[in-house]
């Protein structure tokens, strides 16, 4: 490992270390879960803006060309329908948390 390499991996491991240290929430599998399920959503958000970009860039090419506007219109439909999957999934998350997590007895 070259000067280079270490010095980047070294900045690197210190701009990471309050990440892996902090101490919020206790580590246990709901908050692990609840983690995952917060990247996996922003993840998916950004695949989401990013269809609806190339859509955008699809229709702004197209030239009035029905087949390319077409095009457009597709990818533009599945980035709506990523967006509603992924509102979903978010609902059906919270959702089923509600359920595992209410303790009244009384419904």
């Amino acid at each position: 490992m070259n000067k280079k390499e270490l010095y980047y991996t070294v900045i690197i491991s210190l701009a990471l270390l309050p990440i892996v240290i902090s101490a919020q929430v206790p580590i246990n599998v709901p908050n692990i879960l609840n983690n995952v399920k917060i990247i996996l959503f922003q993840v998916f958000n950004g695949l989401v803006v990013i269809m609806v970009v190339y859509a955008a860039i699809k229709y702004l090419t197209a030239k009035g060309e029905p087949s390319k506007i077409a095009e457009a219109n597709k990818a533009l439909t599945w980035a709506v329908v990523g967006v509603a999957v992924g509102l979903l999934a978010n609902f059906a998350s919270a959702f089923v948390n509600w359920l595992l997590t209410n303790t009244n007895p009384n419904p």
